[in-house]
């Protein structure tokens, strides 16, 4: 009997330990676990601050690639460089900032050792980690559609003129209440109609889905959207009032928040669309599509023509001014004999022809480890850096506004404080 009781014991004794071995192996597991996964958790956030800043970097990147094509095209602009610029080509500032830009910098297969060396040489000095890329578009060569709230824009009364003699006759009284009815509608719809009606000819299938569907009923709709009075009944198919956003679009992708709005529509709009103001349309950036879409009186062979007397690379010619353009419209043959009906629709619709581009999108994709950052910013050029006086505060008050920028209250700039202009406004910023 005790023999047996010592090996009931004994038995015990062995369960007891292997479960304690059990308990501290699933329990040394679970610490393990924990352990790797708070590292890992540690890394990635510093892999995403990593990111982040990276994105900032080639961020920052653009401006200057921005800021050196505002060099350019004031140094090329410049009359005494004239024959320069006939020799470089109009569009040479242009790739400054229309080309893409990648890191690391790819070493292309026909480089030579030199410049092998130099690519190696550069991103070891740059102790940048991870990768990215950095695309820069031009906005100005869409249409706002922010520009829909606008109604009216009231002009300033004129300054009177003083008579040139004691008995000449007065001028007539200005009108303190002139003013000049902007209307983007008459722009907007005409656009939509003529990508409508390109669609739908080789489409049948899109044809048959919109075939009572005008530029009209998609102006209707996304008025609708933003809060426009007087607009609410569209035949865009799907399309049902819903309570109005009234406040502007912030993205473009908000066209996919309006009932019947689909992506074949989307699809199709979408290039001509921006949501960023933009000081005007860039004829020296606008892509076929877009001009007749502008201005549907041109056949699509003189659309065509013009597009590529511009673009060709030997004997294109850019735009120097909006007199330049419409004469080429003007030749174009169709849109002849409606060139004033057209010049008069761009000017109710408070659309300016511009040569020169002025306002960009930045998009910048950064890699680090595991995280990534994507980033979307909008500037605008301002043309006017370094011309426009100081600002002086009101007789007995302070300039609050100007501390900030570095002025006293004497309104006086204090050099030594203030911040630098650099002629690029940042309208616009999102890190994703």
């Amino acid at each position: 009997m005790k023999k047996r009781s010592t090996q009931s014991k004994s038995g015990i004794a062995l369960f007891m330990v292997i479960s304690c071995v059990a308990l501290l192996a699933v329990l040394l597991t679970e610490i393990t676990y924990t352990s790797q996964m708070g590292s890992r958790l540690a890394y990635n956030s510093i892999d995403n601050l990593k990111a982040y800043y990276l994105a900032k970097s080639a961020y920052k990147l653009a401006l200057v690639r921005l800021k050196a094509f505002m060099g350019a095209k004031k140094f090329l602009n410049n009359s005494s460089n004239k024959t320069i610029k006939e020799a470089l080509g109009s569009g040479i500032a242009t790739q400054i900032w229309s080309m893409p830009f990648i890191y690391p910098i790819p070493v292309m297969p026909n480089a030579t050792v030199i410049e092998t060396d130099a690519v190696n040489d550069f991103q070891k000095k740059s102790s940048l980690t991870g990768s990215f890329t950095l695309n820069i578009t031009g906005e100005s060569a869409k249409l706002n559609l922010n520009n829909l709230i606008l109604a009216t824009q009231t002009a300033p009364a004129p300054t009177p003129i003083a008579s040139p003699s004691p008995g000449a006759t007065p001028g007539p009284t200005p009108n303190p209440n002139q003013s000049n009815e902007l209307d983007f509608k008459t722009v907007l719809e005409p656009a939509i109609q003529s990508e409508l009606n390109r669609k739908k000819t080789a489409d049948n299938e899109f044809a048959d889905t919109y075939r009572n569907v005008t530029g009209k009923d998609i102006v209707d709709a996304i008025s609708a959207y933003i809060g426009i009075e007087g607009s609410g009944t569209s035949n865009l198919p799907g399309f049902s009032q819903n309570v109005p956003k009234k406040a502007p679009f912030y993205s473009l992708t908000e066209l996919h928040l309006i009932p019947g709005f689909d992506d074949r529509l989307y699809q199709l709009l979408s290039p001509l669309f921006t949501v960023y103001a933009t000081p005007g349309i860039n004829v020296n950036r606008i892509s076929k599509e877009s001009l007749m879409a502008l201005i549907p009186e041109l056949l699509e062979a003189d659309a065509e023509d013009i597009i590529t007397k511009r673009d060709d690379p030997e004997l294109g010619k850019l735009w120097n001014d909006e007199k330049e353009f419409w004469t080429s419209i003007t030749a174009a043959g169709s849109a002849a004999r409606s060139i004033q009906a057209i010049q008069d629709r761009f000017k109710k619709g408070g659309i300016k022809i511009l040569t020169d581009e002025e306002s960009f999108k930045i998009n910048i994709l950064s890699n680090v480890g595991q995280a990534s950052k994507k980033v979307e910013a909008y500037v605008i050029l301002d043309k006017d850096t370094g011309n426009k006086p100081a600002a002086t505060p009101l007789p007995g008050t302070t300039n609050n506004a100007a501390n900030f920028t570095g002025q006293n209250n004497a309104g006086n700039q204090d050099v030594s404080s203030a911040k630098p202009t650099t002629g690029i406004n940042l309208i616009y910023w999102k890190s994703i």
